[in-house]
């Protein structure tokens, strides 16, 4: 019995140090969610510009996607500075779809591009928080 427990304690051990030698960035990793199909976040320094894309692709039944709130922020040491928002955005449906650009982003800072938003379908509200960071140089 004490055996047992012992390669049971060591099989555990092994695989929680295994986790550790793994990395994962956060794009590979795909959420579930009950409500939403898809979300695509893009944003880059184009000629001086902040090109800034969102898509939201919700399940079929989906009655509106609402409270889309976007921002960019510029990231200075700890500090996030918002360089641009735009709130409470909507779409009935269940596709949105978003692109602006933001002029005369200074280059060498590290940005990010951040979504919230409802998800209604069948009488359920799903809220999405989301973010994708990208350095400009």
């Amino acid at each position: 019995m004490k055996l047992k427990k012992v390669l049971a304690l060591l099989f555990c051990l092994l695989f929680i140090a295994s986790l550790g030698l793994t990395s994962v960035s956060a794009s590979s990793i795909t959420p579930r969610w009950t409500n939403t199909f898809e979300v695509t976040m893009s944003h880059d320094n184009v000629d001086g510009y902040a090109c800034c894309y969102v898509y939201i692709k919700a399940y079929e039944g989906t009655d509106k996607i609402d409270n889309v709130n976007i921002k960019l922020y510029r990231s200075v040491g700890s500090v996030l500075i918002i360089e641009e928002s735009w709130e409470n955005l909507s779409v009935a449906g269940d596709e949105f779809e978003f692109y602006d650009e933001v002029a005369d982003v200074p280059t060498g800072y590290a940005y990010r591009l951040q979504v919230t938003a409802d998800v209604h379908r069948y009488g359920v509200v799903e809220s999405l928080d989301l973010y994708h960071d990208v350095y400009y140089d």
